[in-house]
């Protein structure tokens, strides 16, 4: 909380991840792979979620491994 400059840095990629799932899953929704009354931003809100607490739980558990790859295995699997 003491560090404006991290915690606005943070915040700002945060806005930018999300502004990239945004497009994507509204890009989805143009070409029919999710419904048209899917809420892009509270899903995006939801994935973000969900990406971090996969990364905590690793760094708790002390996994080794790709944590890139385990977003992917983890998405794929949310999203079917």
């Amino acid at each position: 909380m003491e560090n404006v400059a991290l915690r606005q840095g943070l915040y700002e990629v945060r806005q930018d991840f999300k502004a990239l799932l945004v497009e994507a899953l509204v890009e989805g929704q143009h070409t029919g792979q999710f419904c048209d009354d899917l809420d892009a931003d509270a899903t995006a809100d939801r994935l973000m979620e969900a990406i971090q607490g996969m990364v905590i739980s690793l760094s708790l558990d002390q996994q080794v491994g790709n944590p890139v790859e385990e977003v992917w295995v983890r998405l794929d699997a949310f999203l079917h």
